[in-house]
């Protein structure tokens, strides 16, 4: 490692202390998967319902944290100038990243490693009656280095269908069904808000949710009876870098369209291979 730095998701600026925590576990059925912690980084608080430091607060009801960027400018221009989005979704309303917060990693690979793996869990309140709305927070991964088959915009937290690569957020339930298995199926989207509604049916751990503050229950609306969000389980998320480069990786979540109904992911794991890999994401 030679440096890591936290900020906005343009790269300036601070982000809230809240923002981010080392913790063992989260909730009651999620353990690190190596080492001593796991890292965790929100667009609300980075805690679970009895965290404390920081405290919990609720990812529904969600919280405002006043701090806004612009979403990674090359991405975002890798991207035809917009954010990535589902056929039939309706598009994200502004490119800017509320309440973001971004570690950057300046690395020197070893002489003789091809590419490494993270493992990821991604959960949003956005799950599920605002599936294939505006508001798609997104977690992106942008890897720079010199090395052969990381995907054009720089992304390897995606899901590639054969056809596209998709980023990491809730609107993935509409073009990978099974990578969101932390949740409870039926309904996604909301008709009554102009959202398209489907039915799901990929969620196979719903009680990993449970203690996470994303098992809290909904009191009304299109989410009324269900828990309050959902998330990913664990994911492996590959990338290559060329022997003893140095390079730089970005990890960054944000919330889209406003700054309540936060989001979270848990990063753990870190390995090496002297082979390259399929860049990209892989259920565990």
């Amino acid at each position: 490692m030679i440096s890591a730095k936290l900020t906005l998701a343009n790269g300036s600026g601070a982000p809230k202390a809240v923002q981010r925590a080392i913790r063992q576990n989260f909730g009651n059925a999620i353990a690190k998967q190596a080492g001593k912690n796991m890292a965790i980084f929100s667009s609300g608080h980075a805690a679970a319902t009895n965290d404390t430091n920081p405290d919990y607060a609720g990812f529904q009801s969600g919280v405002d944290l006043k701090t806004s960027s612009a979403a990674p400018s090359d991405w975002v221009s890798a991207n035809g100038g917009k954010l990535p989005n589902p056929p039939g979704c309706l598009a994200p309303g502004e490119l800017t990243a509320n309440d973001p917060i971004m570690l950057t990693l300046r690395v020197r690979a070893p002489t003789n490693a091809k590419s490494f793996s993270v493992k990821m869990f991604f959960f949003s309140a956005e799950y599920p009656e605002w599936v294939c709305s505006e508001y798609n927070d997104f977690f992106v991964a942008l890897l720079d280095s010199d090395a052969d088959g990381n995907p054009s915009d720089k992304n390897i937290a995606v899901y590639d269908d054969g056809q596209e690569q998709w980023p990491v957020g809730v609107n993935l339930v509409k073009v990978a069904d099974g990578l969101f298995t932390a949740c409870q199926n039926g309904t996604v989207g909301c008709q009554d808000k102009g959202i398209p509604a489907s039915t799901y049916s990929g969620c196979t751990d719903p009680q990993l949710l449970l203690g996470t503050g994303f098992d809290e229950v909904d009191g009304g609306g299109c989410g009324q009876g269900k828990p309050v969000g959902g998330g990913t389980g664990w994911l492996t998320m590959d990338g290559n870098v060329a022997p003893g480069e140095v390079f730089e990786l970005r990890l960054a979540i944000w919330d889209s369209g406003g700054h309540i109904f936060d989001s979270l992911v848990l990063l753990d794991d870190w390995q090496w291979s002297v082979d390259p890999a399929q860049p990209g994401l892989q259920p565990q």
